[in-house]
């Protein structure tokens, strides 16, 4: 790997050295994007980071006396914790007063933003560092409303890593968005079991090693994967319906480009019962691609709150 920070220029910061963080390490240094010698963490993660010289620490033992040189060297922070931790940490990132990238998921909106409204930096909301799920996102907000004379029901299959400790909140995002649009989605995760196949409404989260396997998940990307298989299933034989979704695939086809061999798949066709669309990716180096982006587009808006659809704009 390169691209530790050079003499002169500021350097990321990690804040949550998990498999997340230090996926995105790797591949911000991969891409020569300069990183500073200290990210926030409490796990093995010493292991990466002292054969690059680098320092763990935290917020407890972080020394308010370092603020200013901190503020010298690192550019941004970049925050890939839980969001029950984000809820407790956000006082103290705010307090270092450097721009943050938040990709983290699940946790009081209304609280961290009236925190950050209060400040002077720049925060970018960062669900999903995938510039193809943030297209993707953003053109199914675009889409009309359906018609009043048909159905189109829409279910979710989805796969990740065993240890994820709840189901894809890129999944469940899209799913959303579809009902806005008058799609029919039942979902209920309230009897949510991590580590463990389950169908919770019209949802199905796989993840026992096993089952993976036989949906074709590669066993080296086992313990890092997301797939996604959206069923969109209507009466063919209505002709409004069937007019609807014809334009919706025209709209959504060119994603496919997005596709990476090996890496990521967009793929979007018609079966007997309706349209299909898959999104499968291996490993973690994409989420770097829309990291750095957020990075290029803060440092041209110095206050204020973004999301990924600034970003995409």
């Amino acid at each position: 790997m390169s691209g530790n920070t050079t003499e002169g220029k500021k350097g990321v910061t990690i804040f949550g050295t998990g498999n997340l963080g230090l996926s995105l390490l790797k591949s911000l240094m991969d891409r020569d994007v300069p990183v500073s010698n200290k990210h926030f963490g409490i796990d093995e993660s010493e292991l990466l980071v002292n054969e690059q010289n680098m320092e763990i620490i935290t917020s407890v033992n972080f020394d308010s006396s370092d603020l200013e040189l901190f503020r010298e060297k690192v550019s941004c922070v970049i925050v890939t914790v839980t969001g029950a931790v984000l809820e407790k940490e956000i006082d103290f990132l705010l307090r270092l007063q450097v721009p943050l990238i938040i990709m983290s998921t699940k946790f009081d909106e209304e609280l961290i933003k009236s925190k950050i409204a209060d400040s002077d930096i720049s925060v970018m909301f960062l669900p999903n560092g995938l510039l193809a799920i943030i297209d993707f996102w953003k053109r199914l907000q675009k889409l009309p409303m359906l018609g009043d004379e048909y159905e189109v029901t829409a279910s979710l299959k989805e796969s990740h890593q065993q240890y994820k400790q709840d189901p894809s909140g890129t999944g469940i995002d899209a799913l959303n968005y579809l009902k806005q649009k008058g799609f029919k989605a039942d979902f209920d995760f309230s009897e949510f079991i991590p580590g463990v196949d389950g169908y919770y409404g019209c949802v199905g989260c796989i993840r026992v090693k096993r089952s993976q396997l036989n949906i074709g998940v590669a066993e080296e990307f086992l313990d890092a994967h997301g797939y996604h298989t959206y069923r969109l299933n209507y009466d063919r034989e209505n002709s409004a319906a069937e007019e609807y979704m014809q334009s919706m695939y025209d709209f959504l086809i060119s994603l496919e480009n997005y596709s990476i061999p090996g890496v990521f798949t967009f793929k979007i066709y018609f079966s007997l019962n309706g349209l299909v669309i898959i999104h499968n990716m291996n490993g973690r180096d994409t989420y770097a691609e829309g990291v750095v982006k957020s990075m290029i587009f803060l440092e041209d808006h110095k206050k204020g709150v973004y999301s990924v659809h600034d970003l995409i704009n």
